[in-house]
């Protein structure tokens, strides 16, 4: 049985915090150097900056394709990635219906577009947990 791993992308949640400040404070350099308010006198620091910046944001966004299941959710909606290679994003405000049968989540959207996920091999508390999330997002579950 696999698990999945469930990353809040929200401000409330720390490690993202630890990414994202960092991130904001190499972007100020980047800017302040673009317009020649002050620049680095060594070009190894320019270079270490735009890979640095580059480097978090990967680490930030690409955190769904460090794990074979995961969902990565925040208040306006939330990727899931499930027994396939690219997640499925979806917006609370676009979903139509959820079914949970037997094996299989169907998620369908207002204009008919339907995601079928295979759960036979997700743990059962991996189940409950994504189904109290939808609840907890979206009223009509």
């Amino acid at each position: 049985m696999n698990k999945i791993k469930f990353i809040d992308l929200s401000w409330k949640n720390k490690i993202n915090l630890l990414i994202l400040i960092p991130t904001f404070i190499l972007l100020i350099f980047l800017f302040l150097d673009m317009f020649e308010v002050f620049s680095f006198q060594n070009d190894k620091l320019n270079k270490l900056n735009f890979f640095l910046i580059f480097a978090f944001q990967f680490i930030f966004y690409g955190r769904i394709f460090f794990f074979k299941n995961a969902i990565a959710y925040n208040k306006g909606g939330f990727n899931i990635r499930v027994n396939k290679f690219l997640p499925s994003t979806i917006a609370f405000a676009d979903v139509s219906r959820i079914n949970f049968q037997d094996e299989k989540f169907i998620i369908t959207k207002f204009g008919g577009k339907r995601i079928e996920l295979n759960l036979s091999n997700i743990l059962e508390i991996d189940k409950i947990r994504l189904k109290d999330l939808l609840k907890s997002h979206i009223n009509f579950v």
